[in-house]
Formats: C-alpha cells, structure tokens, sequence
C-alpha cells in the first residue's frame, strides 16, 4: 500500500500526558482475530499508555470500509476496538526505518477514551518485537509506503485487516527477544524456589575430604553450621561453603 503524495505532511510530534490508570494486566474475553489496531507514537519508551491526537486517529491510513465499522462517534464502538490485537509503535527515526535496537510492543487494548483532543489507551501485556522486523513487513501488514518512509513514521492510530496473531507466528516475531526474555525470567523464578537438599554427617565428611571424627569435632567445637533432626546432623553445602570461605574451618583438623 502507498501513502499519498504530501500524506506525511499531517505527521505529528506532539506530545500528550496520559490520563488512565494502569490495572491488572488484560486479556480480552472475545478477541476478533481478522483485524489489529496499530498505533503510532512519539515518545521514549512502550510504558503502556499511548497518547494519538483524534485528528489523526482512524484517518487516511485506515481503510474506508473499516472506518465505517470501528469510526464511530464518541468511540461508540470502544468494545469492538477492545476485541482487536495491537501493535504499539513508538514512531521510526529514519523514514522507513529505525534504530536496531528498538522495540515494538505487541498486546492488547485494555482501555481508550477521548480525552480532550486526543484518544488516550492503555496498553497491556505489551511482547518485545524488533521493530526493524516490522518495517520489512510492509505488505503483510498492510502499511502504507513510499520509497524512503512508512506509516510507522507518522504518528496515528489506525486498523488493519490483517490477522495478525497468525502473522507473529509464521514470522518468529516473538521468537527472539520474547522467548529469550521469559526463559531468563523463567530461570530466575526457578532459582528463587529451588530448595537446597539437606546432606548428612557421612555427605559432609565426603565433600570435605575429612573424617567424620573430623566433621563431630569441628561440631562440637563451634566450627562447622549444622543442624538436628532428632539424633541425626544435618548440613547445608552453601553454609559450610560459606563458612570455609571466611576461614572458619580452614585450621581445624
């Protein structure tokens, strides 16, 4: 799709305060998978809200058919809008392209209203997509293009026909940043609830290449954490690490 002769010219910068309330995080109950909402904006970072100025909402980047469907007065059809998918598009830096590094957010619409002259939304479960990634995806997702810019140039919402969950899928969209992201967090939630194994007197002895008479003594002396389950001692490799590192049993024999 190509943008108009002069259609960037009503492109815009301007900056808009956020004026919703962050809540849990939300996942439409009904989600319409045949169209997405795109939106455009100029600011530092995907921090969830989106701030488009009417004008340039649903306008010329949005198709007629799909205007009359979702432009409605006073955001009449906010519910249907809702049901749709979204990219969160913090606007290109070069024309049709942008730094490497940057990131698109993928989610859904949790919240919009009019505020003023400007719809203001509220993001969630914002994905990582490389945006670089989006802008060589011009014709699958429906972008409007010229030969050194695209609408991820120009701050606007707009919606698409374009399923754009089947989309991210085929292409790996996800696949790089996201997935690496949660298996990070994934392992440090399972470093938070691992549970140390306790080891006995004979494991200790082993691990420290000393006899048990050694491991009692340095017991009975104070040397050495332990702990009793009835009769029985038991001991945590981390503490006696700890313990040795410090010194605390270096000279006992």
């Amino acid at each position: 799709m190509k943008l108009k002769k002069g259609q960037t010219a009503n492109c815009s910068r301007a900056g808009i305060t956020p004026l919703l309330t962050m809540a849990a995080a939300y996942i439409p109950p009904v989600l319409n998978t045949e169209y997405y909402n795109l939106f455009v904006a100029d600011q530092r970072a995907l921090d969830g809200y989106i701030a488009i100025p009417r004008k340039q909402a649903l306008n010329d980047f949005t198709e007629q058919t799909i205007r009359d469907i979702y432009a409605k007065p006073g955001l009449a059809a906010a519910d249907d809008i809702k049901a749709l998918p979204l990219l969160f598009v913090i606007r290109n830096h070069y024309g049709n392209h942008t730094d490497e590094g940057q990131v698109a957010g993928f989610g859904y619409v949790q919240d919009i209203q009019i505020k003023g002259d400007a719809v203001i939304v509220l993001a969630t479960q914002l994905q990582p997509i490389q945006q670089e990634r989006l802008n060589s995806l011009e014709q699958e997702l429906r972008l409007l293009s010229a030969p050194e810019n695209n609408e991820l140039d120009c701050v606007h919402w707009a919606i698409k026909k374009v399923n754009l969950l089947q989309l991210i899928e085929e292409k790996k969209l996800l696949s790089v940043m996201y997935r690496r992201q949660r298996r990070n967090s994934m392992s440090t939630e399972y470093e938070a609830m691992a549970v140390e194994k306790w080891v006995n007197l004979e494991d200790i002895a082993d691990y420290l290449s000393v006899s048990t008479d050694t491991v009692r003594t340095w017991i009975k002396n104070g040397k050495l954490p332990y702990y009793r389950a009835g009769k029985r001692y038991k001991f945590k490799i981390s503490e006696v690490d700890e313990w040795l590192k410090a010194g605390k049993i270096s000279d006992e024999k």
